[in-house]
């Protein structure tokens, strides 16, 4: 607790309040993470999510276990040519028992990233792209959501090469967006974070960090829309899984011999 104390005093540990400096936006993992973070539970169990120190930062961590729920936090600005997306991420391992990344009943992943497009947050006509810590699938691929087309999944990285070790990602998401939707953005609504087995019935452990919008151009956050406090609109992406849930519920008696 003491060489924590001290880390926070010299600001190594530096609370990372969500404000713009510069060009560079922090979307706030730190001390009071729980007034900027919003969750969506998208299965009957949510994940766990907690801040904790490791390795000299705050990070969050996620527990699931046979779980989903995802944190989100608004951002609300106009994407320009050249902004990108830069965050850490580590993994206790991939998930072993996944042997099918792109299908249903297999659309679950050690850690997601997600960057949230043009309507708030898991509702209906939000578009996104899903960085993903993939099981099987070769980093580099890039495909649909087996279960809403409007998610374009990217794999970063797969299995446990990299596992229990802080990797740093930074993309261009304009870029990736229209290489995905074949058009620009329009807004960027929100960015989140999620581990989830609700699918493979399994536990999964990993840690988020140093989330940061670094701006390239000019455009300042939308009026209304800049960082701040949560929206309270709940998410309704639950609504657009019910066919996804009941799918998964033949799985599970399937599989469990219900």
């Amino acid at each position: 607790m003491a060489v924590l104390a001290l880390a926070l005093a010299l600001g190594v540990l530096a609370p990372d309040p969500a404000a713009a400096q510069g060009s560079v936006i922090r979307l706030g993992i730190g001390p009071g993470w729980e007034r900027r973070w919003s969750e969506t539970q998208l299965d009957a169990r949510s994940t766990a999510y907690a801040l904790v120190e490791r390795d000299g930062r705050w990070a969050l961590r996620a527990r699931a276990d046979r779980s989903a729920s995802a944190l989100w936090r608004r951002v609300g600005v106009e994407p320009d040519e050249g902004d990108r997306l830069r965050w850490r991420w580590r993994v206790s391992q991939a998930l072993p028992d996944n042997r099918h990344d792109r299908r249903e009943g297999g659309d679950d992943y050690a850690a997601r990233v997600f960057v949230i497009f043009d309507a708030p947050p898991f509702s209906p006509g939000a578009r996104a792209l899903c960085y993903v810590w993939a099981s099987l699938e070769e980093p580099g691929s890039v495909y649909r959501n087996p279960y809403i087309e409007d998610v374009v999944t990217i794999v970063l990285q797969a299995g446990d090469r990299r596992a229990d070790t802080w990797v740093t990602e930074e993309r261009d998401f304009p870029a990736d967006y229209r290489s995905a939707f074949g058009s620009d953005p329009d807004v960027l609504t929100a960015v989140a974070v999620m581990t989830d087995t609700d699918d493979t019935g399994g536990r999964a452990l990993a840690w988020f960090s140093d989330i940061v919008l670094i701006r390239a151009g000019p455009k300042p956050a939308l009026p209304g829309a800049a960082i701040g406090p949560p929206s309270s609109r709940s998410g309704s992406w639950p609504s657009r899984l019910a066919p996804r849930n009941r799918r998964r519920q033949r799985y599970v008696r399937r599989h469990k011999g219900g």
